[in-house]
This record gives C-alpha cells, structure tokens and sequence, in this order.
C-alpha cells in the first residue's frame, strides 16, 4: 500500500512542476511553445504515476 501513496504523490508533484511549465510566461514565441511541449509531457507523465499509484494502493487494500 506504501508504494501506492508514493507512486501517487511522485505523479502529484510531477503534474504539478508540469503546469507550472505550461502557465509561466515567456517572451520569446519559440521558447514558449518548446516549453508547452515540456509541460505537456511532464504533465502526462505526472497523471500516468497518479493513476498508476491509485490503481494500485486500490488494488492492494
């Protein structure tokens, strides 16, 4: 059950330094769209461990 709850705030934190990428602002046009991409990606990858780690901390009760 552990490794639920740390799976799930890794993906936490991750989609959150994710979004914080996407909403800043920045001056520059291509640096912004290169760090939408970023955010996009960090944010993805943050929701797949926050669903993966609630998968499994249900799974394990």
């Amino acid at each position: 059950m552990r490794m639920g709850k740390v799976a799930f705030l890794l993906g936490a934190v991750i989609s959150l330094a994710g979004m914080s990428l996407l909403f800043r602002e920045e001056r520059i046009i291509a640096r912004r769209r290169l760090c939408q991409a970023l955010g996009w990606g960090v944010f993805s990858f943050g929701l797949a461990h926050i669903l993966l780690g609630g998968l499994n901390a249900a799974l394990r009760r």
